[in-house]
């Protein structure tokens, strides 16, 4: 069973550095964290799975994630957040890919052999 530590920078840091991973419970409340479901439900809803092996034909990928939600606002700049990046990353660091994904369960995935469309396109339309 993993272990777990207080959601502060010193043992979260601490717990990275020895076991490369940390769990850290209670962060979210029940209700928090249902609403942040709800909300990546809905804007998953509509998303397409992926296109090729990379993305993953049973994947649904969300692009630009603080563009279509507040839900993570305060979570991308909380102190505690910001001081285990600044630990194990220094100071300075970028925070520019803001992403998200589901996969589906093994038994609604495509079979990677499903389709005969190139992945070597040589014009990517943005998505969602």
């Amino acid at each position: 069973m993993p272990r777990t530590v207080p959601f502060e920078v010193e043992p979260i840091v601490a717990a990275l550095a020895e076991d490369a991973y940390v769990v850290v419970e209670n962060v979210l409340d029940a209700d928090r964290v249902a609403a942040i479901k709800g909300d990546l439900e809905r804007i998953l809803t509509p998303v397409p799975y992926g296109r090729n092996a990379f993305e993953g034909f049973g994947t649904k990928r969300i692009y630009s994630l603080f563009r279509k939600t507040r839900m993570f606002d305060d979570l991308a700049i909380h102190p505690v957040m910001l001081g285990v990046l600044d630990a194990v990353l220094g100071s300075v660091y970028q925070s520019a890919r803001r992403r998200g994904s589901r996969s589906a369960p093994a038994t609604q995935r495509r079979s990677s052999t499903a389709t005969t469309r190139s992945t070597h396109s040589p014009s990517r339309t943005p998505r969602s």
